[in-house]
């Protein structure tokens, strides 16, 4: 039985699979983010077992923040604090002694899309938006999908800005992500006016134009929970982009074929890559 976990600010979602594919699937269970990493990982074990009765082959696991360069440590989780520092991948191999693949979530939603969903056999801009805001570039060379991973969220939109809690002031995140919407509003992305919603496009699309410019791309294909539950937002976007990218063509702005899953599938890709 192989495992996916794919960690958010807000959730922690847990599959079970059969196989390294997504027709593998046998159940998802989703527990609630306590942004303390000892129990959250207690939780986390005691699904794994409910799921697998201790008989895991492999776990691939995604993570929003950034990093260590042997993919063992989390360096920075602007959304979980408690978590930096943790060395999740050895602690997992400890509990359930299999292989453990760890990855930024960005990075392994686009290569859920990658390997099985809009994105398969093309190069794309991944974007995850939701609690937060993280991107991924992908490319296919030779067959291969390759992936670049970078922080979108932590782009400044306004300079001397709202300051983040990554330590800069106007970041993307502050502005976009569904906890700094929150922080800045004092209510959730869905209760927002359409006249507050006008001025979150702004910003997101602010920050896209600024990441085609430099990246120009095809296709973006979306995911996390913003992107998913306001949908119309993204047409949105296309219009505001259409108006100002003047020296490339409009990509195309699509949502993930998995919606909350396509990350669950790339832990899968993790471990089948």
């Amino acid at each position: 039985m192989y495992v996916g976990i794919d960690v958010g600010g807000t959730n922690i979602r847990i599959a079970s699979f059969e196989e390294l594919n997504p027709s593998g699937k046998r159940k998802v269970i989703e527990l609630k983010t306590l942004n303390h990493y000892v129990k959250d990982f207690n939780n986390i074990c005691k699904v794994i077992s409910d799921l697998t009765k201790y008989q895991v082959s492999g776990i691939g696991i995604d993570i929003p923040g950034v990093l260590n360069k042997a993919k063992t440590q989390i360096l920075n989780a602007n959304n979980l604090k408690s978590w930096q520092g943790q060395s999740i991948k050895n602690d997992l191999e400890n509990k359930f002694n299999c292989k453990v693949v760890l990855e930024n979530d960005a990075t392994t939603a686009a290569l859920g899309e990658a390997l099985f969903g809009k994105g398969v056999g093309k190069d794309f801009l991944f974007i995850i938006w939701g609690t937060g805001i993280g991107g991924t570039f992908v490319h296919l060379i030779n067959n291969q999908v390759y992936t670049i991973s970078s922080e979108l969220g932590h782009q400044i939109v306004e300079w001397g800005g709202v300051l983040d809690t990554c330590g800069q002031k106007g970041c993307l995140e502050v502005y976009c992500g569904g906890k700094g919407i929150e922080k800045r509003y004092g209510k959730p992305a869905k209760d927002l006016t359409e006249n507050e919603w006008k001025e979150v496009e702004q910003y997101f699309a602010h920050g896209l134009l600024n990441i085609l410019t430099i990246y120009p791309s095809e296709l973006v294909v979306f995911s996390g929970s913003v992107a998913l539950n306001q949908k119309n937002r993204l047409a949105n976007i296309e219009t505001i982009i259409r108006d100002r990218l003047k020296i490339f063509h409009v990509p195309k702005l699509l949502l993930s074929q998995y919606g909350n899953d396509v990350a669950l599938y790339g832990a899968l890709g993790l471990l089948k890559k």
